[in-house]
C-alpha cells in the first residue's frame, strides 16, 4: 500500500526542485524558501522539514545540509492531481 503524501508537501518539494534541483543543499536555503515563498513562521520550519523527511522527499545529509530526492510524483499534470485529490 502506498502512503499518501499531502499535496502541500508535494508542492513544497516541487518548489525546492525548481529552485535548487536534485542534490545536496544548505538547510538555511531551504528555510529561506519556506519563509520567502510560503511565509511559514520560524517555529514551523523545522517540523515541516521533518515531515518532508518522513515522507522521503528529503534526506538529512548532515547537520546543516539536506539532500533533495528526485520526485516520483508529477504534479504538473493537473488533471491527474485533481483526480487523486478527488476534485473530479
Amino acid at each position: 500500500m502506498k502512503e499518501k503524501i499531502p499535496l502541500i508537501y508535494l508542492c513544497i518539494h516541487q518548489r525546492l526542485i525548481d529552485s535548487f534541483g536534485v542534490g545536496i543543499i544548505n538547510r538555511r536555503s531551504v528555510f529561506e524558501i519556506f519563509g520567502k515563498f510560503y511565509r511559514f513562521e520560524k517555529v514551523f520550519r523545522h517540523p515541516i522539514l521533518k515531515e518532508l523527511h518522513d515522507y522521503n522527499l528529503v534526506i538529512k545529509h548532515s547537520v546543516n545540509e539536506v539532500y533533495i530526492m528526485k520526485s516520483t510524483f508529477n504534479i504538473t499534470n493537473t488533471s491527474k492531481v485533481y483526480r487523486l485529490v478527488g476534485l473530479y
